[in-house]
């Protein structure tokens, strides 16, 4: 778990400043994108959502506060039937046409503004854009990685994720989680060994990245190693299972391998035991 969120002098050093005075806003806005990205709450901050929360009472008008808030919301509603989604996305499209904020944050902006209308590719466009001149922008890397794999777009799912690996350095917070990412890219175009070598690099950097232990499930999956798969999940349980955003999706993946050797008594008793009713699966 994280023990240091940066400020906004932290941010500005890396060439990604954040349009806010406050500290907090800043840090707690460092709290939620790492706790989207490593798929887990923190309870130090309250989880995702209470880092949501308190950033947004750190300053109700930090404009990257408003894209994830933005964001969040798209995933499960849509502006044609959310009237206060709705709002909330004209507001801050509107806010984001003065000089106030930055050229990097006012794209973040387009961006939700496009996914909004639902042009999906366009938005990936944008984010796309933004990380030739800012490709340590996780956040953006983030973001576009989630959509392409909502469009089924697996090469650029995969190339995203590449590209920003020849730039990052392993001394930048969260590198290795781009390691998981370019792990599940190379997985969905079938490019299975290069798939595990880019998946247990990012574990030997971050035993809890449970993206990175997911991309090795789908290799063990599409290869038939059933019982590595189940020995692999089995030895690192304490690792994965912390990142409560997503476990439950590897407690499916133990379940299939059973299914798949015929024990269906074993699937089923994962399934009882630890899937069903989960929000994460």
């Amino acid at each position: 778990m994280h023990s240091h969120w940066r400020d906004c002098q932290e941010w500005s050093k890396i060439g990604l400043p954040l349009s806010t005075t406050s500290n907090e806003a800043c840090k707690m806005y460092d709290a939620t994108v790492t706790q989207y990205i490593g798929w887990y709450d923190d309870a130090s901050v309250g989880g995702l959502m209470g880092s949501m929360e308190n950033m947004k009472q750190a300053d109700p008008e930090f404009v990257m506060g408003r894209v994830l808030s933005a964001w969040f919301g798209l995933g499960a509603k849509s502006i044609s039937r959310d009237e206060k989604l709705r709002k909330d996305v004209e507001d801050l499209v509107r806010s984001a046409q003065g000089d106030t904020i930055t050229a990097r944050e006012k794209q973040h902006v387009e961006a939700i503004r496009l996914l909004a209308e639902r042009d999906m590719p366009g938005a990936c466009n944008v984010w796309e854009n933004l990380l030739v001149e800012y490709p340590t922008d996780i956040l953006a890397l983030k973001l576009s990685q989630a959509t392409y794999y909502d469009l089924g777009y697996s090469a650029q799912l995969r190339d995203s994720a590449a590209r920003a690996l020849l730039v990052w350095k392993p001394s930048m917070p969260l590198y290795g989680y781009l390691h998981g990412m370019h792990a599940f890219g190379l997985v969905e175009t079938n490019f299975y060994g290069h798939a595990e070598k880019s998946a247990r690099k990012a574990l030997e950097l971050n035993p809890r990245d449970i993206w990175a232990s997911h991309a090795v499930c789908h290799v063990m999956e599409m290869e038939g190693r059933e019982d590595e798969g189940i020995a692999f999940l089995a030895n690192t349980l304490q690792d994965w299972s912390s990142c409560n955003l997503f476990a439950g999706h590897c407690y499916w993946h133990w379940a299939l391998y059973y299914m798949e050797k015929g024990d269906y008594h074993a699937a089923l008793d994962i399934f009882d035991s630890q899937y069903r009713g989960r929000k994460d699966a």
